[in-house]
């Protein structure tokens, strides 16, 4: 099974009988290892994505952030390595947060370099 990413625009309509959700499939990736989760980068309109690239809790080193435009085009398989098993991600004024194993890391997304690791 490869690994993709799909976008999914999703209509919501009322009806005398209630809500009806139509789904359409507007792009899909591959060529990530294990992707997790997506962040949107409205400023800057584009997407993180988190590989996990091995077991879940592992500390391996072998976990990214990769880098995609609007379109869903895969700009940098590996745009911040150095991870272990990234999953979570939130974005705040040009910082990403990313939930590692036994830490959140933070990301500066202008310079795509780790700048702080807090512990748990």
């Amino acid at each position: 099974m490869k690994n993709k990413i799909k976008a999914i625009i999703v209509s919501v309509g009322l009806t005398l009988i209630g809500q009806v959700c139509a789904e359409q499939q507007v792009w899909s990736v591959s060529g990530l290892k294990m992707p997790e989760s997506v962040e949107y980068d409205i400023k800057h309109d584009r997407y993180y994505a988190s590989n996990i690239n091995g077991g879940l809790t592992e500390q391996d080193g072998n976990g990214s952030i990769a880098l995609l435009d609007s379109k869903g085009k895969l700009i940098a398989p590996e745009w911040v390595s150095g991870l272990h098993s990234p999953k979570g991600l939130a974005l705040h004024k040009n910082r990403l947060y990313v939930a590692d194993v036994k830490q959140l890391v933070v990301i500066d997304v202008i310079t795509a370099k780790i700048i702080s690791r807090y512990h748990a």
